[in-house]
């Protein structure tokens, strides 16, 4: 298994990638085994493989039937998937969200730069539009104050 290494205040951290199937298949017959080390895997991979390996322990200790076994780790899986989707839905919504904060500083800049008071309403009101993502806003209340023509 190909895994990425780092070190960090003098310990060794193994980075699996838990999207290759094959690292993933890997990380699955560790659990079966027993022998796999959870800590330091996200909390979406930390509890799907260590309730893994506590179904696979009762699988060959407790007599869990293979079919039980096998529809209590179709449903392990569906809560990680669902874990992780709602992870990565969360992680691109605050990229998405600082992108516009970075933006909008950018504009604030410009705002402040500018002498001409419909040019700065206009930065403030492209300001409001990327904070409420309103991807209308700023025509309409530019179109409202004929702010582009500079009339009065």
């Amino acid at each position: 298994m190909q895994t990425r290494h780092t070190r960090h205040r003098g310990v060794i951290y193994i980075i699996y990638d838990f999207k290759n199937p094959e690292h993933f298949k890997i990380l699955e017959r560790q659990a079966y085994d027993g022998v796999i080390d959870v800590s330091g895997f996200p909390p979406a991979a930390y509890r799907y493989f260590d309730s893994l390996r506590l179904l696979y322990a009762r699988y060959k200790y407790d007599n869990l039937s293979n079919s039980e076994a096998a529809a209590r780790k179709k449903k392990l899986l569906a809560q990680y998937n669902e874990a992780v989707s709602a992870y990565e839905y969360w992680t691109a919504a605050c990229k998405y969200y600082q992108e516009n904060i970075r933006k909008a500083g950018t504009r604030l800049s410009d705002m402040e730069k500018s002498a001409d008071i419909f040019e700065t309403l206009s930065i403030a009101v492209e300001i409001i539009e990327t904070f409420t993502n309103d991807r209308n806003f700023a025509c309409r209340i530019k179109n409202k104050f004929k702010i582009n023509s500079k009339e009065k």
